[in-house]
């Protein structure tokens, strides 16, 4: 299956619907697992609870964003690959391809109603709240870049900034 196509597992298993191909679309349950497990500890994955020590508190994550998405699909994909090393190209399958496509859908689409529902979603079920995280006893004010995440500017984007400036 080449990497432009959408695998079963970002599907919801009772709402996938082929006429609707955004029905169901990353709110399958492995997805959700592997994001869990991922960003606030393995045993975060059926429990949900954010583990002190995770990579979301350590990167002081605010908020859930296409690239968080599309990070555990390349994960939860080569975990249900039958490969067992890590190759960015499987037969028919980029990684790189498959990470962009879904961060692609959620970039292409900022202000659309289903992106929306669908990141307000995750952040309820993640952190509660549609908006992301709202106590600030865990994550210490992080800075929210533009596009929604808490990293730092690039270098490349602080230049294309500069190259914008009079």
């Amino acid at each position: 299956m080449p990497a432009t196509k959408w695998p079963a597992f970002l599907y919801h298993i009772d709402t996938y619907d082929p006429k609707d191909p955004e029905r169901g679309l990353f709110r399958g349950y492995i997805l959700y697992r592997v994001f869990n497990s991922i960003f606030f500890g393995a045993s975060s994955a059926f429990d949900g609870k954010i583990q002190p020590k995770s990579i979301a508190v350590k990167n002081r994550m605010q908020r859930v964003t296409g690239h968080h998405i599309a990070y555990a699909a390349v994960q939860a994909r080569f975990v249900l690959s039958a490969s067992d090393t890590w190759n960015h190209n499987d037969d028919d399958f980029c990684d790189a391809e498959f990470y962009s496509e879904i961060v692609d859908y959620f970039k292409d689409n900022p202000e659309d109603e289903r992106v929306i529902r669908l990141l307000e979603s995750w952040n309820k079920k993640v952190f509660g709240h549609p908006q992301g995280r709202q106590d600030s006893a865990v994550v210490k004010e992080a800075p929210i870049t533009q596009d929604g995440s808490n990293t730092p500017p690039s270098s490349t984007s602080i230049v294309r900034a500069a190259r914008k400036a009079p």
